[in-house]
Parts: structure tokens; C-alpha cells; sequence
């Protein structure tokens, strides 16, 4: 009875990796809201082990006397920036995206207005170029006329 309670809590109970997932998430949530996060928390572990050698009988032993073991551990620094500073940032985009536009109304202006210059100076050109086609159909037909009058 013992045993298949401690099967089913170890099949019902979260994974490891059920936790690491969420506290991935959450990071991402506070990075997401403003958090700027410099460097993340370590943990260092060192082990120092002192050993004795000394041969005996032409024997050489190991004797282990001292086993230190030391966890240092860094801390991350978290620093969230405040609303003031996004309003501020908020605001400054919102102008540059402002003029940004602006320009680009001004450009377009521009392109338009040169454009419709260089179609002023083409346009006279196709007008002659017309009214010289339309002549010269015209003469055209008064000479078949002419010759189909007098022909017969």
C-alpha cells in the first residue's frame, strides 16, 4: 500500500521541467513589462581537497585529510524601468514617427510636382505631333477626292 502511494505521487506530482518552463515564462513576462535584466544569477561550486601522499614498504598511499567544499553564489541584478520613462520614450517615438511622416507627405509633394513638370514639357510636344498626324489625314483624303472626281 505504501509503494503505490508513492507511484501515484511521483506520476501526479510536476516534472522539474514543468517549473524550469515556468519560470521561463515569467521572465519573459517581466522582460515584456519593462524589466531589464543585466546579468543572470550563478552559482559556483568549488571543492578544495587537501591529500597526503607517504610511501610505506615501497607502497605509495593516499590519504585524504581535508575536504572543503564552498557555493558562491552570484546574484542577478534586475532593474525595471518606470512609467515615466516609457511615456517619455512613447512620446519622443510618437514625434519622430510624426515628422517621419510629415517628411514623407513632403517627398511624395515633391515627386508629384516634378512629374507633372516633365509631362508639361512633353505634353506640347505630343499636341504638335497630333496636329500634324490629323494634317497630314487630312490631306490625305481631300487628294483621293480630288483624284476620284477628276479620274472619272
Amino acid at each position: 500500500m505504501r509503494y503505490l502511494i508513492i507511484i501515484v505521487l511521483f506520476n501526479v506530482a510536476c516534472s522539474p521541467q514543468y517549473h524550469i518552463n515556468k519560470a521561463k515564462r515569467q521572465t519573459q513576462k517581466a522582460i515584456d513589462k519593462g524589466a531589464v535584466i543585466t546579468h543572470r544569477a550563478d552559482t559556483i561550486r568549488d571543492t578544495i581537497i587537501e591529500v597526503i601522499e607517504y610511501t610505506k614498504n615501497d607502497t605509495v598511499f593516499i590519504e585524504i585529510t581535508k575536504t572543503i567544499e564552498r557555493v558562491v553564489t552570484k546574484k542577478g541584478e534586475v532593474r525595471y524601468i518606470t512609467r515615466k520613462d516609457k511615456r517619455r520614450e512613447y512620446r519622443k517615438e510618437k514625434k519622430e514617427s510624426k515628422r517621419d511622416f510629415k517628411l514623407s507627405i513632403q517627398d511624395k509633394k515633391i515627386e508629384r510636382t516634378e512629374a507633372k513638370a516633365k509631362n508639361k514639357n512633353r505634353s506640347w510636344w505630343i499636341v504638335v505631333f497630333s496636329i500634324l498626324i490629323l494634317l497630314l489625314i487630312y490631306i490625305y483624303f481631300e487628294a483621293n477626292k480630288k483624284i476620284n472626281r477628276y479620274g472619272k
